[in-house]
């Protein structure tokens, strides 16, 4: 077991020497590296790490919550489990598990989602983000209307949202 400062730092150091991607295809949040915290961190010699007690994984405007965490340096993902939450400026979810990766590409399981500057929100049984802002839903249920009234609902086999576009399919 490695201390949780020195564990955090060392992941935060494997991220550094990462090569960086081109700024003028990719916004900030995907080219930062992310930052971490938890209560307990365990290091492997080959850089993975499972995070516990808690881990908060922030980048740039996005930040994810859960309970647990486990990273792949070779693939440089986070699969999150426990009271899962992703949070960005145009987008909030609540799911039971998830992935999440250093380029900005997020995936959630039965996720319940919140739309705040449109408004819209609804439930889905996987929610993939993309990092150019794309929203694909499967198993959705989709309302504009505000909590507590839930006047229609579209429910569909899937939904792809393109959020710079502000249009859904």
């Amino acid at each position: 077991i490695v201390d949780r400062e020195a564990g955090i730092e060392e992941a935060r150091e494997i991220e550094r020497r990462r090569p960086k991607q081109d700024a003028s295809t990719s916004d900030s949040a995907s080219t930062s590296a992310p930052d971490l915290t938890s209560g307990s961190a365990d290091l492997t010699r080959d850089s993975d790490a499972k995070l516990t007690d808690g881990v908060v994984i922030r980048q740039g405007s996005r930040e994810v919550s859960a309970q647990s965490a486990i990273y792949d340096a070779t693939e440089r993902r986070f699969e999150v489990e426990g009271d899962v939450e992703y949070r960005s400026p145009d987008l909030r979810v609540k799911g039971g598990s998830g992935s999440w990766d250093s380029d900005g590409n997020g995936e959630f399981t039965a996720a319940e989602f919140d739309m705040p500057e449109r408004p819209a929100r609804g439930s889905a049984a996987s929610l993939k983000i993309s990092e150019a802002g794309e929203i694909k839903l499967r198993k959705v249920s989709f309302t504009t209307c505000p909590p507590g009234n839930d006047d229609w609902y579209l429910r569909a086999s899937r939904i792809d949202i393109d959020q710079d576009k502000q249009q859904g399919k």
